[in-house]
């Protein structure tokens, strides 16, 4: 979101809710019975409109019916995802990722430190490690699935995209750095293709 925009344009602009827009003929309704209350006119503007928005109730995420799938994937113009190679749908999955990451735990309210603390800690490649092997070893993902996780996690990674606690040259810390990239794939992946699956998988995985 883009700073200084104000939120009333976002949510009219962006969302085109059912829930916005009845919210916004309820809060003239309220505003006309209390004018005939009153013996006064109800408020009119160009088109016949109350234009007054800035006490209009914004709805409750609760109140929108259908959430867009914000942002959107890629235009891929016809080509097909399998062209791209793994490390670059885990370039695209890490930020998806984080995004789930963060929505998941922005409610209830927290302290900045802790919103930080949480989606970092969900983040490092030990949690998507352990989210890989859920999904490898259980019955949730399907055959395709796994194979775009094997697909992820076996593609080379250059050294210098490693974080430093992986170069130790062990084999554990190679194999967890390798199953995050196969996650990060599999999101990318899924993303592209079948959005409204990822969001069963990231709940799936209790986020």
């Amino acid at each position: 979101m883009q700073h200084g925009v104000p939120i009333q344009r976002v949510l009219a602009g962006r969302l085109h809710s059912n829930a916005f827009r009845e919210a916004i003929q309820q809060r003239q309704q309220v505003r006309q019975a209390k004018g005939k209350a009153r013996g006064e006119r109800p408020p009119q503007a160009q088109g016949g409109e109350d234009t007054d928005e800035d006490d209009v109730p914004i709805p409750f995420h609760s109140e929108v019916q259908e959430w867009p799938n914000f942002p959107p994937p890629p235009d891929l113009n016809g080509a097909n995802v399998r062209d791209w190679s793994p490390p670059a749908l885990a370039f695209l999955g890490d930020s998806v990722w984080e995004l789930h990451i963060r929505q998941r735990y922005f409610s209830p309210r927290k302290g900045i430190n802790q919103y930080h603390n949480l989606a970092r800690e969900a983040s490092r490649a030990e949690a998507q490690s352990q989210c890989f092997h859920k999904l490898m070893d259980g019955t949730f993902a399907t055959a395709t699935e796994k194979q775009v996780l094997r697909w992820g996690r076996n593609a080379s990674v250059r050294s210098a995209g490693v974080p430093k606690r992986f170069r130790d040259g062990t084999v554990k810390s190679h194999n967890v750095y390798r199953a995050a990239s196969g996650l990060e794939c599999l999101v990318g992946y899924l993303h592209l293709t079948d959005p409204q699956r990822l969001r069963a998988v990231m709940e799936h995985l209790g986020y």
